[in-house]
């Protein structure tokens, strides 16, 4: 699935990290897949916020994004793309 990044502030919450040391980030995303199905995914980025740069590239099982990498819009399907109005 694919989705815009999220900027810096717009998680729905966040949790210190198991050192305390840091802070964890719980987004809810709306991500489509690349025939342009939407559904909204929790995602968490551990140690810092989203920089709202690109988009990001989500393996994603059941409700929740388990690994994604930052990509370019161009790489985004079409489908997904327009989906999002993006």
């Amino acid at each position: 699935m694919w989705a815009p990044a999220l900027g810096p502030g717009s998680h729905a919450s966040s949790y210190a990290d198991a050192t305390g040391a840091g802070a964890n980030y719980v987004y809810l995303v709306d991500a489509a897949d690349d025939k342009g199905n939407v559904r909204e995914l929790q995602l968490i980025i551990f140690g810092r916020e989203s920089d709202g740069e690109g988009w990001l590239e989500i393996e994603a099982h059941g409700g929740s994004g388990v690994r994604y990498r930052v990509c370019d819009a161009a790489e985004a399907p079409t489908a997904a793309r327009r989906a999002l109005d993006r």
